[in-house]
């Protein structure tokens, strides 16, 4: 895999959110984009049947090692850490209230994502 650039936010993503599933599509004509795809399987290791319980318990972020081989350089890094760290609490506090009710996300779980959020933030970016 090769990524550049725009890698280096899907790397900043993928190590923030947690990714466990990580799905790509990639065109194949040049410029040879690379998409990212299916994010259900992010916020840790339950996946799209993550629980308040489950975000706890989550450790520390950690930069995902799938990326090792992209070797992305500081420079393609700095702008994507700098979006990351300019991420407010009411900035996550606004992202997590977004779902429709209807979605059935409780204010205690939007209350638990903006904690995990916010927590993997100031882990990765201090």
């Amino acid at each position: 895999m090769v990524l550049t650039g725009r890698g280096s936010r899907r790397y900043v993503l993928y190590s923030w959110a947690k990714a466990s599933d990580h799905q790509w599509l990639y065109e194949d004509t040049p410029p040879h984009l690379v998409y990212s795809v299916d994010h259900g399987h992010f916020l840790g290791d339950g996946g799209p049947r993550w629980t308040v319980q489950d975000l706890q318990a989550q450790p520390s972020a950690t930069w995902d090692g799938t990326f090792a081989p992209c070797k992305l350089t500081d420079i393609e890094l700095a702008a994507p850490l700098a979006r990351l760290q300019s991420v407010t609490k009411a900035d996550v506090e606004a992202i997590v209230a977004g779902p429709r009710p209807d979605w059935s996300v409780t204010l205690e779980e939007r209350a638990a994502l903006a904690d995990y959020l916010f927590r993997r933030k100031l882990d990765l970016v201090p």
